[in-house]
């Protein structure tokens, strides 16, 4: 939970404020903290964010389509996912 909450925090301020909110520092927040989300692999692939009344399975194939769409642009590098 901190983790989901440290990124939606930093979507709003900034990191340093965030990180005092929190007790931690910038470098380990950007280590431990800051997820990618469904929505950040949406707006990198250019495609309109889902809505809120989209059924969720359409949503996990949604989600997975831009997954397979980011791959080539992000290479192999590995990242958090949070629904």
């Amino acid at each position: 939970m901190r983790a989901s909450r440290q990124t939606e925090l930093q979507r709003e301020f900034p990191l340093h404020v965030v990180c005092s909110w929190l007790g931690n520092s910038p470098r380990i927040a950007q280590q431990s903290y800051l997820l990618v989300t469904e929505d950040d692999f949406a707006k990198g692939a250019g495609v309109a964010k889902v809505i809120a009344t989209t059924s969720r399975a359409t949503k996990l194939l949604f989600a997975h389509q831009i997954k397979t769409r980011c791959a080539g642009i992000l290479g192999s590098h590995q990242y958090a996912v949070i629904d």
